[in-house]
This record gives C-alpha cells, structure tokens and sequence, in this order.
C-alpha cells in the first residue's frame, strides 16, 4: 500500500508539472504575439505555424510569407471545423435510433444503450 501511495504522489505531481510547461507555453505564445503584431491578431494565429516556422519569426523578411501561410491556413481550419461538425455515421437512417458522432475509441459496450 505505501509504494502504491507513493505511485500516487509521483503520478500527480509529474501531471502539475505537465500543466504548469502548458502555462508557461501560453506566456511564451502571449509574448511572441505581443513582439509581433503585424503577424498576429490574435494570440492565437501562432498555431497555424510549425515550430520551425516560430523559430524564424526574427528573421524579419520571413514575415510576409508566413502571415500568408497563417491566413491560408486559417481559411482551411474554417473549412476542415465545417467537415469535421458535418460528419456522422454511415449507417442509415433509421430516425430516433442511430447514434451519431464520430468515435475515439471502438471500445466494447456491455449494457443496453437508451436514451434517458
């Protein structure tokens, strides 16, 4: 029991130490968009770059060709988010009973399913 306590302890702290990278990555983002504002809109159009991409940021000739690149691959995201919200089985249509989504994981169900 005292070594499966101690899994325990070394499992969740390895997680808040994950998180805490993930929020200092969102500070790094914030930044980079704030020293370039001619690129960015939004904090957020730094995920339209790879990192290699990012890592050229301070090379100031690169700027136009990938605020291209952004804007191209945002107009992509918009169409890829309208497919993606679109797709469903490809089961018929067989009215209340169908189930539609797309699955994560093909998993085994044991119990009736039922829609309360």
């Amino acid at each position: 029991m005292e070594q499966m306590r101690i899994y325990h302890q070394n499992r969740e702290e390895s997680l808040y130490l994950l998180e805490w990278c993930y929020g200092l990555g969102r500070v790094i983002v914030k930044e980079i968009a704030r020293r370039n504002p001619e690129l960015f809109s939004s904090d957020a159009d730094i995920l339209f770059l790879t990192l290699n991409e990012a890592y050229s940021l301070d090379q100031g000739g690169a700027h136009k060709a990938l605020a291209q690149k952004i804007a191209a691959r945002k107009q992509a995201a918009i169409k890829n988010r309208a497919l993606w919200d679109e797709m469903e089985t490809q089961s018929p249509n067989i009215g209340e009973n169908l189930l539609k989504g797309i699955s994560g994981n093909v998993g085994k169900a044991k119990e009736r399913a039922h829609y309360p």
